[in-house]
Order: C-alpha cells, then sequence, then structure tokens
C-alpha cells in the first residue's frame, strides 16, 4: 500500500498502469487527493432534442390524429357491419348499412331485395363451416371515378324504386372484413362511402366488382 500512497514512488509505465488500469498514473489525480477509484463516475451529457426533431414529432402526432378522426365512424360501420354479415345475426341492420334509407324505408319490395343480396353474401361466408369474425382492415382512398360509379349504382336502384332524388357519394375507403372459416382465415372486400345526408354506408362489394357491372349503369 505504501507505493499507492507516495506520489514519487518511480516504476515503469507498465507497473504505474497496472495499479489503475484504465485510468492511467496517480499523479494525473494526486493533485486533486482522489485516486481513481473515489473520482465521480463520468456521466454523458443530455443532448436536447433539436427544433426539427421536436416539429416532426409535432407534425407526426397530427398527422395521426387527423387520420384516426377521418376514419373511426367508417371503421366502426364496418366492423359492425363485418359482424352481422360473417355471423348472420343482425341481417336487418346490414341492410340498413349497406341501402339508403329513401330507397328501402317504407318499401317492403325494395326491402326485400335489398336484404336477399345480404343474405347471400351472409351464406357465402358460411359454406365452409361456423365463420367467425376476425376484424377490418383499413385500405386506401378511393377515386373520384368509384365515387361516381357507385352513385350509378345506387341511383339506378332509386330509378326503379321511382324515386327521383339522386344519391350522392362524398368519399369512400377500401376496406376488408376478415373472418376464419373451416379453420381457414378469409377475407371479404367492401367499400365504406360517406352517402350525402346518411352518413356513412357500406357498398358490400370490391371496387373489381363495381368495374363490372358500371359500364352497363347509366
Amino acid at each position: 500500500m505504501d507505493d499507492i500512497r507516495d506520489n514519487n514512488t518511480s516504476g515503469t509505465s507498465e507497473e504505474t498502469t497496472g495499479q489503475y488500469g484504465q485510468y492511467g498514473q496517480q499523479g494525473q489525480y494526486g493533485q486533486y487527493g482522489q485516486t481513481p477509484e473515489t473520482l465521480p463516475p463520468v456521466v454523458p451529457t443530455k443532448k436536447k432534442p433539436s427544433r426539427v426533431a421536436i416539429i416532426t414529432v409535432i407534425v407526426l402526432v397530427a398527422i395521426f390524429a387527423i387520420a384516426l378522426i377521418t376514419l373511426a365512424p367508417s371503421y366502426m360501420q364496418a366492423r359492425k357491419f363485418g359482424k352481422a354479415i360473417v355471423s348472420g345475426k343482425n341481417i336487418d341492420d346490414a341492410v340498413e348499412m349497406a341501402f339508403p334509407e329513401k330507397l328501402i324505408k317504407d318499401r317492403d319490395d325494395m326491402y326485400d331485395t335489398c336484404k336477399s343480396a345480404i343474405q347471400k353474401s351472409s351464406r357465402e361466408i358460411k359454406i365452409k363451416g361456423n365463420p367467425s369474425f376476425l376484424g377490418v382492415k383499413t385500405g386506401k382512398k378511393i377515386k373520384s371515378k368509384d365515387c361516381r360509379n357507385i352513385e350509378k349504382y345506387y341511383n339506378f336502384l332509386c330509378t326503379m324504386a321511382g324515386i327521383d332524388e339522386k344519391v350522392k357519394i362524398q368519399k369512400g375507403y377500401e376496406y376488408k372484413i376478415k373472418f376464419k372459416t373451416g379453420g381457414t382465415k378469409y377475407y371479404m372486400e367492401c367499400v365504406l362511402i360517406k352517402m350525402k345526408g346518411e352518413g356513412w354506408k357500406v357498398f358490400p362489394a370490391s371496387l373489381d366488382e363495381l368495374d363490372e357491372f358500371s359500364s352497363y349503369l347509366k
């Protein structure tokens, strides 16, 4: 221990370094009356986040919040419709979510036609077993031409029912209703549309199917 206390102790650099390891020679600390073992730990200085990083975080949070507010109503409607059509229960609710009120309210013949279409889709889901609803997946926003084609579809039905008032589609988003049946996962494509005066509705078909029959709808 004497050689540790004596700052004048001679020796090779290897011997001196060996006493203190990575801290170097005692003479570096002797003037402060401290040995390496008693030195305070080295704490890295905390860097303050830059203004650019803060702005980036704020922008990302704002974008996420806007997306959540925009999609939340359509998302909840898609879930409600998906549960109804996969389970085969509450089919009447599914019909109301898929067709304009003016088309089915107090019109038993049109209501029965629309209900039959929804029931057919539900039966197709049940072909391979007892299905279970897994959730919905949000897709991209549909194009203006798709909104116009969906308008053609609903207005065609309204014309058949003798209704002059036209349907107006403001915007829409693609969705996939996910379910499991017979041990296999499947999904059903649909489009959530915002119908003027009625809010969010479910167009129970994919955009590809829409393209197939929109050509003969005027």
